[in-house]
């Protein structure tokens, strides 16, 4: 019953990632292709939210790191109105802060929701909680502050 139950979880979660990444194609408002690197950081503890980074988008200036993040909803039974999100971050390696910068939200049918672009004064930096999806960014990002993360 439970390996039933894991198959069928990882085949739902295999069909809607191949799903997404063959539906939504990024592209400037030149209309060329942006590339990703996209980087699985695990699922939400409810099971509805996949995490990624995008290793591309990784663009570090002194102690501060820029990078997009994606959150794909996998689980359809909860009352979510959009498919995916990419969230435009920043964090301060040194003081171990995290601050969205922009965000943007897509529907089951990949229409933009909504596009908000958020200032340090409306979205002030906040503290990292570990083991958090904002801790394991973290590892990842602030290279030179944390060496020994294994990706």
């Amino acid at each position: 019953m439970v390996l039933r139950l894991s198959a069928k979880v990882a085949l739902f979660f295999t069909v809607s990632l191949l799903a997404g990444c063959a539906i939504y194609t990024p592209r400037t408002e030149k209309g060329e292709l942006i590339k990703h690197e996209w980087v699985n950081l695990g699922v939400s503890s409810d099971g509805a939210v996949l995490h990624e980074l995008d290793k591309i988008s990784i663009q570090e200036s002194g102690d501060l790191v820029d990078f997009i993040d994606r959150k794909t909803i996998l689980d359809s039974k909860k009352p979510y109105r959009a498919t995916y999100q990419y969230i435009s971050c920043q964090i301060n390696c040194a003081k171990k802060t995290f601050r969205p910068k922009m965000i943007k939200i897509y529907d089951h049918n990949n229409q933009l929701i909504k596009e908000r672009v958020y200032t340090p004064e409306e979205f002030p930096e906040q503290p990292i909680s570990a083991n958090s999806a904002s801790d394991r960014q973290m590892q990842l990002v602030c290279r030179s502050f944390f060496s020994t993360f294994v990706y």
